[in-house]
């Protein structure tokens, strides 16, 4: 049951093992992250604007009461600023495949950071999200 008692369908894949162990009444907590770590790059410094990432998973350990996991990944980029909106707090830069995007930032301390950032500096940035679902079993 969601938030507000609406309930909604959710489809498990062949990989979610331990599933017949899930029983009516069970609570599926699902718990999301999303992070952004920025830095001056350094002269020289390699990237280019090209994206690299990788992701990971983990399972429950085999022979878990109920199912369990984690799936994760990060990609890192180097990117161009290209715009500058202190007013606002939003930063355009470019980076892979020269494509402009523009953010807002809303955090305090990454408010700062950009206080100190000019138009044409190179910014390394690393986005890491993770999903971590756990079965809760009713109380029996």
């Amino acid at each position: 049951m969601a938030p507000g008692g609406n309930t909604f369908e959710v489809h498990a894949g062949p990989a979610v093992e331990n599933l017949a162990r899930v029983k009516q009444g069970d609570r599926v907590v699902v718990r999301y992250v999303e992070a952004l770590a920025a830095s001056l790059a350094r002269p020289g410094q390699g990237g280019g604007g090209t994206a690299t990432g990788q992701a990971g998973v983990a399972r429950h350990a085999p022979g878990a009461s109920a199912p369990t996991g984690t799936v994760g990944g990060q990609v890192r980029s180097t990117v161009t600023i290209d715009a500058i909106d202190k007013a606002a707090h939003t930063v355009t830069f470019s980076g892979a495949a020269n494509r402009a995007q523009t953010v807002a930032v809303r955090d305090p301390e990454m408010q700062r950071f950009v206080d100190t950032l000019k138009v044409g500096d190179r910014v390394d940035l690393a986005y890491t999200e993770s999903l971590a679902i756990a079965v809760e079993p009713l109380s029996r």
